[in-house]
């Protein structure tokens, strides 16, 4: 084998010297030694992990409904009556996301601004409009 040899250096080795000797009992007892300091790190990091969480933390409130459009004319076969009552839906879900009406329903339960959105979307293929509303307020997502 070849032999390494550094000027700088106090000793000389060969390749199979230069592998790392690694005792988990002196790692061990260096913990101990330190686990004052271990702890401490530890401490601070979960309350600044908690401070963190704590402070960027917005609830957000949601309310729901999913209503179910029907044709008076229950004589019409299913397929049309899904496919009227469908065509129906996607203008509600139109009208109900537009600025207008929820401006009118702001001013029915008496609010002058609303921090929040407000959505209504179709279920496809079905004659279902679900409405929802989102904000940080509870009472005033449960109002609108």
């Amino acid at each position: 084998m070849d032999k390494i040899v550094d000027k700088n250096a106090k000793f000389t080795s060969s390749d199979s010297d230069l592998r790392l000797n690694f005792d988990i009992f002196v790692v061990f007892l260096d913990l101990c030694r330190r686990i004052s300091a271990v702890l401490a790190v530890s401490v601070i990091v979960a309350v600044g992990a908690y401070i963190y969480a704590d402070v960027s933390y917005v609830p957000e409130y949601r309310a729901s409904t999913t209503l179910v459009i029907t044709t008076r004319d229950s004589s019409a076969t299913v397929y049309s009556n899904l496919s009227a009552t469908s065509n129906i839906a996607t203008v509600f879900e139109s009208l109900l996301n537009s600025s207008i009406l929820q401006s009118v329903v702001l001013e029915e339960v008496g609010l002058d601004s609303f921090n929040g959105r407000i959505s209504a979307s179709r279920v496809s293929e079905t004659n279902l409009l679900t409405v929802s509303v989102t904000g940080a307020d509870p009472r005033e997502v449960f109002l609108v």
